[in-house]
């Protein structure tokens, strides 16, 4: 259903100068907090390459900063800048509306179960690629 909500905001997306990947990034820190590249990687189900392509891209644009895990010192942490609140917050609706558009044809209640068993199934498939991950 992302990809269909990608597709769907792919040219607001591309006004503002980010990529699929890049928006998907700014997404996932603009609704958490501080990640590092490896959850990045593992919460998007994107190889660590293309997170860091896009990453140096977003940081050379002045939209994310890395900095070193003080705790860990091999792994950077990663957040989204002022900047890059500011770029995200003009198209961060994209993906709401597109849900608020494909479910207005839903009850109230029809929407509380679509939401539950999307979120059952989403922990499901989560736990399955643990399972199933080559190390």
């Amino acid at each position: 259903m992302s990809k269909l909500a990608l597709d769907y905001g792919h040219d607001r997306i591309r006004a503002a100068g980010l990529t699929d990947t890049e928006y998907m990034i700014c997404i996932l820190l603009y609704n958490g907090e501080n990640s590092s590249q490896d959850e990045i990687s593992e919460a998007l189900a994107l190889n660590k390459t293309t997170v860091a392509k896009a990453l140096t891209a977003l940081e050379g644009r002045g939209l994310v900063g890395r900095c070193q895990n003080p705790m860990n010192k091999r792994k950077n942490n990663v957040r989204l800048l002022p900047e890059g609140y500011k770029s995200l917050s003009l198209i961060k609706g994209i993906c709401e509306e597109w849900l608020q558009k494909i479910t207005d044809c839903l009850t109230l209640e029809e929407i509380n179960i679509l939401s539950d068993i999307s979120e059952r199934a989403l922990i499901e498939a989560k736990e399955l690629r643990k399972k199933t991950k080559v190390r």
